[in-house]
């Protein structure tokens, strides 16, 4: 059983541009003056049937999807893992972790109570032997807070650099095999599906534009009835009754 073909949307970019690539080449810009249909209605029909000329190409856009596939398996194999590179592994990462995010959250809460208490007890008297340490301790709590967030956004950024330098592929579409694919799929694309399509548009509408004019002429409403008479059978069965 033949499996139909299925054209992906995230590919539909490069059709695009090989279309306008198509419709800019001088073999079409050429022909575009003595069609009946312009460059936009060009793009507008090939937008439309685009499944339809993609599917010229089917076999080459098959090998590119592969290839596209067997690099994001690659990828995902090579992922590092947040630990470390194997063999590499921090076995007290986790907590290193978890501590980051519940020490700056506890400070700033302990600070926030502090602070309020302190000062909230400044309002109804004088309690300087109270007020004071809470103040001070909560300014202590205040300043750890920013220290334990700017450390954990300085062990985030290190971290993000690391795996950014742990060899992780930029992506399938920039292996060398799937590049490969690709241009071998979007040149197949242009010479088997778009270019086709376009002289094809071209020559039917410039036959048609031909055609059509005499076939105006041949059959005008009209002129299929037995009682029509055109304007020169007229003239002539005057002269002869003269």
């Amino acid at each position: 059983m033949i499996r139909p073909f299925r054209f992906q949307e995230e590919d539909r970019a490069d059709y695009r541009r090989v279309l306008d690539e198509a419709i800019s080449s001088e073999e079409i810009q050429a022909r575009l003056p003595g069609a009946a249909v312009n460059a936009g209605q060009l793009r507008v029909r090939a937008l439309a049937a685009s499944t339809s000329i993609a599917s010229s190409a089917a076999h080459e856009y098959q090998e590119y999807t592969a290839a596209g596939r067997q690099a994001r398996t690659t990828s995902a194999g090579n992922v590092v893992p947040l630990s470390g590179p194997p063999g590499q592994e921090q076995p007290n990462a986790g907590v290193l972790a978890v501590l980051a995010v519940l020490v700056p959250i506890l400070s700033l809460i302990a600070a926030v109570t502090l602070l309020l208490i302190g000062y909230g007890l400044t309002l109804f008297g004088d309690h300087a032997a109270v007020t004071g340490p809470l103040v001070t301790a909560g300014w202590a709590c205040g300043t750890v807070t920013l220290l334990a967030t700017g450390a954990a956004l300085v062990a985030l950024l290190h971290t993000a650099r690391q795996h950014r330098s742990s060899g992780i592929p930029r992506g399938a579409k920039h292996s060398p095999k799937t590049a490969v694919a690709r241009e071998i799929w979007l040149a197949a694309l242009r010479d088997q599906g778009v270019m086709p399509f376009l002289r094809r548009q071209l020559s039917s509408e410039t036959g048609g534009s031909e055609s059509g004019g005499e076939l105006e002429v041949l059959h005008r409403p009209g002129s299929s009835s037995p009682s029509f008479t055109s304007p020169a059978m007229v003239t002539a069965g005057s002269r002869r009754d003269q």
